[in-house]
């Protein structure tokens, strides 16, 4: 199953053309990772919270910064230990 993103982006972030074309940003980022096979995402759904600060950054900022968050997730995911299933 491919990663899923979801986004939280209040209305603090901005007007609605600015937070809508945040969203685009960072969609169009997340999609960019998943295709990098660099990149380790473990597969499920993700829900990020966006805050005002990231209007300011360039594409590449954002990511960079969604780079270091899948990173340390994915290391975080490998530390774990299987979890049984019910079955």
């Amino acid at each position: 199953m491919p990663p899923r993103l979801a986004l939280a982006v209040p209305k603090k972030v901005g007007n609605a053309v600015e937070r809508n074309l945040l969203r685009r940003r960072i969609r169009s980022a997340f999609h960019a990772l998943t295709s990098d096979p660099v990149v380790e995402i473990p597969s499920g759904a993700y829900l990020l919270s966006v805050r005002p600060d990231a209007l300011t950054s360039t594409f590449e900022g954002l990511t960079m910064e969604l780079r270091q968050l899948l990173m340390r997730l994915a290391a975080l995911v490998a530390r774990q230990p299987a979890r049984p299933t019910d079955g």
